[in-house]
């Protein structure tokens, strides 16, 4: 017997809801459960990408996702917030811009993707990383990128050594 919560069945029930709210969607997407959506007016979602589980959209801006890309488990999407350091910095630090994400694409599981990000078509967006806009002193916006956790970035600087991996012989090798 098939349950009437199976996954496939519950994924054309989303994706319905979400037209109806305005969302573009193709043929062949997948929403996981406990994805959240906060503007479905604002999405467009091209032929066979995936919202992975928990996947979060925040803001009020247009967000593109391309064919085949994958935005995984718990990824944060967010077109507007605070950039360039403290909330008290003043409303000319709030900054909304729509995102893209080009085709083949892969955002990685509680990865960060800010307003005006443009993900290239086949990049891959490291799991823990943020991308996104930084204000400047000049009042303009740059990108920036931060791939990792603190820790990993530490490693990876301070340059880790290769050691040779010993795999020890279960008979000694002797000359004949």
């Amino acid at each position: 017997m098939i349950s009437p919560f199976n996954y496939r069945y519950a994924n054309g029930i989303r994706c319905f809801f979400l037209k109806l709210y305005g969302a573009q969607i193709a043929r062949g997407v997948q929403i996981h459960s406990r994805v959240r959506i906060q503007t479905p007016w604002n999405l467009a979602l091209r032929y066979g990408c995936v919202l992975a589980q928990g996947a979060n959209l925040h803001g009020k801006n247009r967000v593109e996702i391309g064919e085949y890309s994958i935005v995984d488990i718990e990824a944060m999407i967010r077109t507007d917030g605070w950039y360039g350091g403290e909330r008290t910095a003043g409303p000319e630090s709030w900054h909304s811009a729509p995102i893209v994400i080009g085709n083949w694409a892969f955002i990685g599981a509680r990865a960060i993707v800010g307003g005006g990000s443009l993900v290239a078509e086949g990049e891959v967006i490291p799991p823990f990383s943020f991308r996104g806009m930084k204000l400047t002193s000049q009042g303009d916006f740059q990108p920036v990128k931060r791939n990792g956790h603190a820790a990993s970035d530490h490693a990876y600087r301070r340059g880790t050594p290769q050691t040779p991996v010993v795999i020890p012989s279960a008979t000694p090798v002797t000359d004949a």
